[in-house]
């Protein structure tokens, strides 16, 4: 996303939690990225929050589940999230 705006990126630090970014970003060390469910109930005077804008991107999503023949509702679950999963005549594939 920051690749394309010509400036090179230049990435001092990482964190491992949300109140390090917020504290981090209050002080006026840089900028973080949070997904929506993580800002719904901040406010911090000292930090602006924005929605970024465009089409959102890809989340990869991964079912766990434990080894061996799955139960009988585990297997009607399966084959619903894979019906769901298939494209809408009208919907491109991705």
């Amino acid at each position: 996303m920051l690749q394309d705006a010509g400036t090179p990126l230049k990435l001092v630090d990482e964190v491992t939690s949300l109140g390090v970014m917020l504290t981090l970003v209050g002080a006026g060390y840089g900028i973080g990225f949070a997904i929506a469910s993580q800002v719904q109930t901040l406010q911090r005077p000292d930090i602006s929050i924005r929605p970024l804008t465009g089409t959102p991107p890809m989340l990869s999503t991964y079912l766990l589940r434990r080894r061996g023949e799955p139960s009988e509702p585990m297997k009607r679950f399966l084959a619903r999230v894979k019906d769901e999963a298939k494209p809408v005549d009208d919907e491109p594939v991705r």
